[in-house]
């Protein structure tokens, strides 16, 4: 009987989560150990139904874990056995840049020789490469940014091959300027491969690997030294400009390997095929493919002047 004649007591609740009023019931503190203003729960047994509350922010870190940035997956899989390839490949772009510039200094003094050409003639086939460079590297951004970065950097070494052929088959010297300009604008493009080679680097190993693209670039402003000491003497510049294609051609002959970039074909729409990259990438490391759901980044507007 003294049960039943006893008043239930008063509990209080101290709710730190708006979100979660209404779906719990109220918890074992009296009004003396809450302080005043909170909300009144009903009268009970006063037992928190803890289950559920664990239940329903158990289901939200699941959907949490089940979402994947590109970069996510990247860290998770690692730099292995497809980044090194992607490493060799691109720096053969790198390398034929580099070769396609340092000839400019070879040229020079052999043209002045075989075509009696002026000190400033001499220096407008330079500077024609330069101008193409300048006026294409918009261009070519603008192509990468829309088609695809894979399909910028291939076209742009496509037409630096191409021209830079020509050009050793220049029968006078204004097509010899005009040549080397196209050349030039090719020459623009060819940043692309360490915009895509980036692209599927681990944030930790970014740094460290985009510099060592230089050490390509560094190559093959030696190699064309070599080329130029064996070639110019016997077989003439004509040579030397066709042979100093060579590393873009492999590049061109080996470039169906090469696949687009994951973050591109993600902010595209192409999800699935993004995943497809990414899954063959892990499968090249050796790697497990994390589970879950791609997702884009997005930008929030870093770095803008207001």
């Amino acid at each position: 009987m003294d049960s039943w004649s006893r008043p239930d007591k008063v509990t209080y609740r101290r709710w730190r989560n708006p979100d979660l009023r209404g779906e719990v019931n109220c918890v074992d503190h009296s009004d003396e150990d809450q302080n005043t203003g909170n909300d009144i729960c009903t009268p009970g047994s006063g037992r928190l139904d803890s289950q559920e509350g664990y239940s329903a922010s158990k289901s939200r870190s699941d959907k949490a874990e089940d979402i994947l940035r590109v970069d996510d997956v990247l860290d998770t899989i690692g730099f292995g056995k497809f980044q090194w390839k992607l490493s060799l490949l691109t720096g053969l772009a790198w390398t034929g840049d580099a070769m396609e510039m340092m000839i400019l200094s070879i040229l020079g003094p052999q043209l002045h020789c075989e075509w009696r050409l002026s000190s400033y003639q001499v220096a407008l086939v330079t500077s024609v490469v330069y101008a193409g460079i300048g006026i294409s590297s918009p261009v070519w951004g603008n192509i990468s940014d829309k088609y695809g970065r894979r399909a910028g950097l291939i076209i742009s070494i496509c037409w630096t091959v191409f021209y830079g052929l020509l050009s050793a088959f220049a029968p006078l010297y204004g097509w010899l300027l005009v040549l080397r300009g196209l050349v030039g604008f090719g020459i623009g493009g060819c940043p692309q491969g360490a915009t895509l080679y980036s692209e599927f680097l681990p944030i930790k190993m970014r740094g460290t690997c985009i510099m060592m693209m230089s050490v390509f670039w560094a190559v093959g402003a030696v190699f064309i030294v070599f080329l130029t000491v064996w070639i110019m003497p016997t077989l003439g510049w004509r040579w030397l400009v066709g042979v100093s294609i060579l590393p873009m051609a492999i590049f061109l002959f080996f470039c169906f390997w090469l696949p687009e970039s994951p973050r591109f074909d993600l902010v595209t729409g192409n999800t699935e095929k993004a995943m497809a990259t990414l899954q063959r990438i892990a499968k090249e490391n050796g790697k497990t493919m994390p589970v879950g759901r791609l997702i884009a980044h997005k930008q929030v507007c870093h770095g803008l002047l207001r």
